[in-house]
């Protein structure tokens, strides 16, 4: 069992590999341009935040998505430093601003208004939340199928949450890294799932010899077929 676990852990090293080379976010295209994201958890309906530096003053465009909220405002990275926030909400304002220059493609913050703090990216919990969440219904819809699929042993269940758990936990890492507020992460998804059904018809076939290798084959197809559909779900419903 040790020697089979060691290969299963190189394989899915080499997944990881090919997931560090693969591009998930691009920083040069013709529809968006780079991107200011202010994150707010339930924000009020009647929350405006203006965003202001030397190159002018913006209101930031609003999109929601579940309990999240998120501020967007469009600027050229190459030129643009600081920028100073005006945040209205119930009749009250309050002034804050970005800790350190934007030089990312798309520069994230998370604005939080009982405090009237703004610090970069997101909360560590959210992210680690998120990925918790789409892990655990990944593995609930695959383990369904793999039951079905007629897999029963130890063995057989042990490789299939290996595998899983690293391929999965990575796409989820990734996919967060990437930020709900572009509307290309559909299109982020579909490119790291490529590695993902590559590496699971690989391996599983290799370690589960429960059933035959073209049918372990047919199962990681479908069952990664039925995820990619999921994912596209949550991509709607929930925050990244």
């Amino acid at each position: 069992m040790k020697r089979s676990v060691k290969r299963i852990l190189t394989l899915n090293l080499l997944c990881l590999l090919l997931f560090s080379v693969l591009p998930i976010s691009a920083s040069a295209n013709s529809a968006e341009p780079p991107a200011l994201v202010i994150v707010v958890s339930n924000p009020p309906d009647d929350l405006k935040i203006e965003i202001t530096n030397d190159s002018g003053r913006k209101e930031a465009t609003f999109r929601r998505v579940a309990w999240e909220g998120y501020y967007i405002s469009y600027h050229n990275f190459k030129t643009d430093g600081i920028y100073n926030l005006k945040v209205t909400a119930d009749g009250k304002s309050f002034t804050c601003q970005t800790s350190q220059p934007l030089t990312h493609y798309c520069s994230v913050f998370t604005l939080n208004l009982s405090k009237q703090e703004l610090t970069p990216g997101t909360a560590p919990l959210h992210s680690a939340l998120m990925v918790a969440v789409r892990l655990v219904m990944t593995l609930i819809i695959e383990g369904a199928l793999f039951w079905l699929f007629g897999y029963r042993t130890r063995r057989s269940w042990f490789v299939f949450l290996l595998v899983n758990i690293t391929t999965q936990g990575l796409l989820s890492i990734l996919l967060s890294s990437s930020g709900n507020s572009s509307p290309y992460v559909l299109y982020s998804l579909l490119l790291a799932e490529i590695p993902v059904f590559l590496s699971e018809m690989l391996i599983m076939p290799v370690f589960i010899n429960e059933q035959s290798k073209p049918h372990t084959v047919l199962f990681a197809f479908i069952a990664n077929t039925l995820s990619l559909i999921e994912g596209s779900f949550l991509i709607k419903i929930l925050p990244i």
